[in-house]
């Protein structure tokens, strides 16, 4: 009898929400997939929502932003109902942990803890709406921090009895990760313990598919061919990403069965920039085939080793006087480009895009237009490298990689700074050998891992890992910890 009990227990918690009470069923709507938007708000017609056959849904992801319709059968039209929201046995004290409630053709802002709402009539009998407004954050506190889900109960009750409860499945965002220059998905295979987490739902933007149809590139390459998507600017390749980050929500919604809008996105290097660089596309807080309530698709954004101010080795790689060097890279497929002209239209290279400083002047025209943006819908958290001398010792050797680009390259300013001495001297700060600190945290706060390098791809030069995505480096900890931490939290700008 135990054993079916627990049966029975697992799959009530599997299907969607309903709750008897006046002969009905009590629904949560996902106005989303049902089509039950005007804009960036739900609709007001009582009609529409009554009659959805669509987007039942068992709960909400915690981005306090998803929204769901609380669709209470009444019997009579003017019946009043009261919902409560509900955390374990006690009335909510608090809408940024567990979400509130507010009427149709209200404002997200108006969100209380309990609302009173007037059935309507509608085809086949009479019902009265609510919608509830997702929590702020998944995690309360560190008892959530293992958690995959947790609940709160929309508790309805007309004439002061309670006439039913709605469990209503508190969610993670589904996480997104996104790969820099260069790299692609394999860039984050160490990144434990994140990766193999599974209270998160993690997955993997990209942008390295081969470049066809091209005509030239500044500066010119004798050989280039496998050029790939990873090697052009932010604006390039911020489309792609955006979209990919959409279908991963759409995707978890299906999954989890919950309503969601937003991802939480964890971005190496120049994916942070490209990620940012979404905020320009004119479809990131419009979107009619992928609404997000007027927020855009981020909920949080972390970045490892971002070059929000660009860096000083970008520069140098598009300088004259270091082709050779440029060219032992292109030797990889690591093409270090100004720009690129391919059937028929013309981009920037990322490289191109990732020139300045580092302290915050002489930034490239990307850069610029980003930083510019006085405010954002969405937090970021910062997280940067800083390499030691044990990183550097590699290049103080002989029969090395890092001595057959000084030897072939021996004229180029950049070959001769690959030694342990001079190579940090290119930034004027502390670095993580590629992306200086002022940089990595946006001449902003943040959280500095020391004895780490920006990626392993270095480690072929002979520069000492770990890298910032590499176990060892303990940063993918600190991702899931920032994860967890409420968004207002002093990690978060």
């Amino acid at each position: 009898m135990g054993k079916h009990l627990a049966f029975a227990l697992i799959l009530a918690a599997l299907v969607p929400i309903t709750a008897t009470g006046q002969g009905a069923a009590y629904n949560l709507i996902d106005p989303v997939v049902a089509g039950l938007l005007n804009g960036s708000s739900v609709t007001t017609n009582a009609s529409s929502i009554a009659s959805a056959t669509t987007g039942v849904v068992k709960g909400v992801a915690a981005d306090g932003t998803t929204q769901v319709i609380l669709r209470i059968p009444a019997s009579s039209v003017g019946q009043q109902f009261t919902v409560t929201v509900i955390d374990g046995i006690s009335p909510s004290t608090s809408i940024v942990n567990d979400g509130g409630v507010f009427a149709l053709g209200g404002s997200p802002a108006s969100a209380a803890s309990s609302l009173v709402v007037t059935s309507v009539s509608v085809t086949g009998g009479a019902e009265a709406f609510a919608i509830y407004l997702a929590p702020v954050n998944f995690s309360r506190s560190s008892s959530d921090y293992t958690l995959t889900t947790r609940s709160v109960t929309l508790q309805v009750s007309s004439s002061s009895v309670v006439t039913g409860n709605a469990s209503v499945t508190v969610a993670r965002p589904p996480v997104v990760l996104v790969h820099g220059l260069w790299g692609s998905a394999a860039s984050f295979d160490t990144f434990t313990p994140l990766i193999t987490d599974t209270i998160f739902d993690v997955n993997y933007a990209t942008y390295d598919n081969a470049i066809t149809g091209i005509t030239s590139t500044t500066p010119s390459y004798s050989k280039s061919a496998a050029i790939e998507a990873n090697s052009l600017g932010f604006a390039y390749n911020a489309p792609s990403v955006l979209a990919q980050i959409n279908n991963f929500i759409a995707n978890y919604r299906t999954s989890a069965n919950v309503a969601s809008v937003k991802a939480d996105i964890v971005a190496h290097s120049m994916g942070g920039d490209v990620s940012r660089t979404m905020l320009l596309l004119p479809n990131y807080l419009s979107n009619p085939t992928f609404p997000t309530f007027g927020a855009g698709p981020i909920n949080k954004l972390i970045t490892i080793a971002t070059p929000h101010l660009g860096t000083p080795v970008a520069a140098l790689l598009l300088a004259s006087n270091n082709a050779c060097v440029r060219n032992v890279l292109a030797g990889d497929q690591d093409y270090a480009l100004a720009s690129i002209t391919f059937s028929g239209q013309m981009a920037n290279g990322a490289v191109g895009d990732l020139e300045g400083n580092g302290f915050g002047g002489s930034l490239s025209m990307a850069l610029t237009n980003l930083n510019q943006i006085q405010t954002q819908p969405f937090k970021t958290a910062y997280i940067a490298g800083i390499a030691t001398s044990t990183n550097l010792n590699g290049l103080s050797c002989i029969f090395c990689t890092a001595e057959v680009v000084r030897a072939l390259c021996s004229s180029n300013p950049l070959a001769k700074d690959l030694t342990a001495t001079k190579w940090t001297t290119i930034y004027g700060q502390s670095n993580d050998t590629i992306v200086p600190l002022d940089s990595a945290l946006n001449n902003l706060s943040g959280q500095q891992f020391s004895g780490v390098i920006h990626t392993a791809a270095l480690e072929t030069l002979d520069f000492k890992g770990p890298s910032v995505l590499d176990a060892a480096s303990n940063i993918s900890s600190e991702v899931i910890s920032l994860l967890n931490e409420q968004p207002t939290g002093s990690d978060f700008h």
